[in-house]
């Protein structure tokens, strides 16, 4: 009898028998994994979105020889990939309760509809970053169980007057102090420490610095309504209290610092923030030393509060859909006769002790500048610049 009419070789089906005992485990760990509760606090946690397809892909891909171990792996890395609670797109009424008691704590809370959204993400990090628990935005069953028996974390300058900010760079976190209460707390992102280099969008020239936020004792002393472009990056709405240095709006906001010297705040939050704080306002930086400013980058020389612009990027979905971004830059933008502009105070260099040995100083008591609501949004269409600081 001819060869071929003696059917496959051992030899030949070897390999194939491998292959599928090795999709049979893949499967089996796959249907097998637990859901996840919070992670452990302290630990690293989950942060920001779920791991791309590619890398998912990659992750439980099967070995050859399709042995225990290889199973092992796979069953890990799908057990990260599936953060079991409440997250982006949930809803019904374990959202609404998860949303009123985070507005009752003063996180950054204005819709309890009981759907998920990215204020209800943001608010999330930020209590797991005050409470320490591991930053991923998820509400999971350790997340939510402290929330039962949360209350307000204490001042960190209770004495440092009835309207300023404090921002916590340990933890990750901004708390806004109105009337010598507490008004809200928000998730930031500073300076990461590490080497950056940036062209000025002005000179064309290239920097290179360290991203750090310097600690003390700051006043806001200039804002700029909409985008602007500076020497470290695009900020949204920015409120400058240290040179160049500003708490502004920006479409990532990680569970750590990740900017290069600003203090980011989530985008929805950029909104109201400038109307809640007027020039002048103190805010103590803790958790850093003294320092000077990233690349000596300096606040603009005026205030700029004239129509404001959309916060819509290209590419980022947290922000209506029905609007564009303008970009507003000093030479694009006409000064507005109705501003007064508000010099930056003068701080000896005293009052500026080291954080975390000393804390920040407290400022005397200033008249602050009222500022106008921001008005009705305009539209226009325009390039995303590259960078966001």
């Amino acid at each position: 009898m001819a060869p071929f009419d003696q059917g496959p070789s051992p030899r030949r089906l070897r390999p194939s028998l491998w292959s599928g005992a090795a999709c049979v485990l893949v499967i089996a760990a796959v249907c097998a994994s637990p859901v996840l509760a919070d992670p452990k606090p302290g630990s690293t946690g989950v942060v920001g979105p779920p791991l791309p397809k590619k890398a998912a892909a990659t992750a439980t891909k099967a070995s050859p020889a399709g042995s225990a171990t290889a199973a092992k792996k796979s069953s890990k890395a799908v057990k990260v990939a599936r953060v079991s609670g409440l997250t982006n797109g949930s809803k019904g009424a374990a959202v609404i309760s998860l949303q009123t008691k985070l507005a009752a704590l003063k996180y950054d809370i204005s819709d309890t509809s009981g759907i998920f959204g990215d204020q209800t993400y943001h608010a999330v990090m930020a209590f797991q970053k005050v409470t320490g628990l591991s930053r991923s935005g998820v509400a999971g069953a350790q997340t939510v169980a402290a929330l039962e028996t949360a209350t307000d974390p204490a001042p960190l300058l209770a004495a440092g007057g009835d309207n300023r900010i404090e921002v916590d760079l340990d933890r990750q976190v901004l708390m806004l102090y109105k009337g010598g209460a507490l008004f809200r707390i928000l998730s930031i992102s500073s300076g990461s420490g590490k080497d950056f280099c940036v062209t000025d969008p002005e000179t064309g020239k290239q920097g290179c610095d360290k991203a750090v936020t310097p600690g003390g004792s700051f006043r806001v002393s200039r804002r700029w309504i909409g985008w602007r472009e500076s020497k470290l990056g695009l900020m949204y709405n920015p409120l400058y209290f240290n040179g160049g240095i500003a708490i502004h709006g920006a479409p990532s906001v990680p569970g750590y610092a990740a900017s290069h010297g600003c203090v980011r705040i989530p985008m929805i939050s950029a909104e109201w923030f400038p109307n809640e704080v007027s020039n002048g306002t103190a805010v103590y930086v803790f958790g850093a030393e003294k320092g000077p400013v990233p690349l000596g980058a300096k606040a603009p020389t005026e205030n700029q509060t004239g129509t404001p612009t959309s916060s819509t990027v290209p590419g980022i979905t947290t922000a209506p859909t029905s609007t564009v971004v303008r970009l507003l830059t000093p030479s694009t933008v006409a000064t507005v006769p109705s501003i007064t502009t508000v010099p930056a105070p003068t701080v000896p260099p005293a009052t500026l002790a080291p954080v975390p040995t000393q804390a920040p100083v407290v400022l005397a008591p200033t008249q602050s500048t009222t500022t106008a609501p921001v008005p009705s949004t305009t539209t226009t269409t325009v390039a995303v610049p590259p960078s966001v600081p």
